[in-house]
């Protein structure tokens, strides 16, 4: 009987370490949703210093905690898949990419030994970040890796996630016809002021310099102009009318929005990719 009842206590014990051991993956995940953000920054290819990576991994937690989307960095030096945007894609499929209720993500990608580049998003992120949107921050970002400014340029990369981030919560996502302004420094408007006022200055100056000291002449002899040509037919003829009409370009990139793709795995995945 004692025996028995050892046998059933073993029993429930291995049934509830089995159950605790099916309940921690998605406990991990709720409490990922819930606000442990899980953000990270990978850098295989050793492109940040320890207190670089460090910086970057808060920024980024902040921003995934603040607007359910989760920021990623991976840099590796070589890859197995065909190319960067495979990479990405896999990349974001097999780490359980997205975060929060709406399983967001923006994932940035960039190999060393090839010199590529990707963004892939997920979930939310991808009408989030369209399209033009990309283009816009890329065009941001890759110009500083080109220069080998990777600190900058993934935390340059970092800001504006969260700039588009917050443009989205108001329901207006940024896209063709609606980017983000440049901002005005207090410096600009000044070296504009003084451009403005030298461009004035320079023709009014030479202007001044040109007139003659006007005097007063007693006879009308002075005002006559002596050269006058009389001119005693006038006359219009209308030859010709010729008019030529050229077709108004169509903008290809007016519809906006973003472009999707599959990945390997059969996950939906915006994104776009080129070389620095």
């Amino acid at each position: 009987m004692k025996m028995n009842k050892k046998i059933v206590k073993t029993g429930i014990l291995m049934l509830m370490i089995w159950m605790l051991l099916m309940v921690l993956p998605s406990m991990g995940k709720h409490a990922q949703a819930a606000g442990t953000a899980g953000a990270y920054v990978v850098d295989d290819a050793g492109l940040l210093t320890d207190a670089e990576k460090e910086t970057l991994q808060v920024q980024m937690q902040e921003i995934s905690r603040q607007y359910d989307c989760e920021i990623a960095v991976v840099t590796v030096n070589s890859y197995d898949q065909s190319n960067i945007t495979a990479f990405a894609d896999d990349t974001s499929d097999q780490n359980d990419f997205g975060y929060g209720k709406s399983d967001g993500g923006i994932l940035f990608a960039i190999s060393m030994g090839d010199q590529k580049w990707a963004i892939s998003t997920y979930g939310t992120a991808i009408s989030t970040f369209t399209d033009a949107g990309q283009k816009y921050i890329t065009d941001r970002v890759v110009s500083k890796l080109s220069d080998g400014d990777y600190s900058d340029a993934f935390t340059q990369f970092a800001t504006l996630c969260d700039k588009f981030l917050k443009q989205d919560q108001v329901g207006d996502p940024y896209d063709v016809g609606n980017m983000p302004r440049r901002d005005v420094t207090v410096l600009a408007v000044l070296v504009c002021i003084m451009i403005g006022c030298a461009t004035a200055a320079v023709p009014i100056w030479i202007m001044v310099s040109d007139l003659k000291t006007v005097h007063f002449d007693d006879s009308a002899e002075g005002y006559e102009n002596k050269n006058t040509i009389k001119m005693s037919v006038k006359e219009d003829r209308f030859l010709r009318h010729l008019v030529t009409r050229t077709p108004r370009p169509k903008d290809s990139d007016s519809s906006g929005g973003s472009s999707v793709h599959t990945s390997s795995s059969g996950s939906s995945h915006g994104g776009s990719s080129g070389s620095f």
